[in-house]
């Protein structure tokens, strides 16, 4: 309901506002953090990544958090969880290894790189980008919302 309330009072103040606001929203997201790295990306004028893309690889269907599918660039964020346990630890290995094999370059991205250093991240995905053949020219729109720490 408070995001209709601000929609509505946006789009009295400032026309363009709603617009901008409604090429950020994608209800595919599984986490807020998912979402701040698909928005990072976006503001930083990268295309826009397709959210929750299922694939077969290493004879089992994987679930990419973000992803370029024609590319085969898969943009996973890693939560804390994700370094807890050995088990953990383990599939994420054997489940990137199955995504390379299958063509996938993976790129991964901990919180460090939301809060501290969203410029090494913006880097890191547009570099994939590149080594596929997409030319990307980003932009610094994403700095008025992500620090810059690191």
């Amino acid at each position: 309901m408070r995001a209709r309330a601000a929609w509505a009072e946006s789009l009295g103040t400032r026309p363009g506002r709603g617009r901008d606001l409604v090429r950020l929203v994608d209800g595919a997201a599984e986490s807020a953090m998912e979402t701040r790295l698909r928005v990072l990306l976006i503001l930083a004028g990268l295309p826009r990544p397709v959210a929750q893309v299922e694939v077969m690889a290493g004879g089992r269907r994987r679930r990419l958090d973000l992803a370029y599918p024609e590319l085969k660039i898969a943009i996973e964020y890693d939560g804390d969880h994700h370094y807890t346990t050995e088990a953990q630890k383990h599939a994420d290995i054997e489940r990137e290894a199955a995504l390379r094999a299958e063509g996938w370059e993976v790129v991964r991205v901990v919180s460090h790189g939301i809060y501290r250093d969203p410029a090494g991240s913006v880097r890191a995905v547009a570099a994939a980008l590149g080594r596929r053949g997409c030319a990307v020219r980003t932009s610094d729109e994403w700095r008025a919302h992500f620090r810059q720490l690191a």
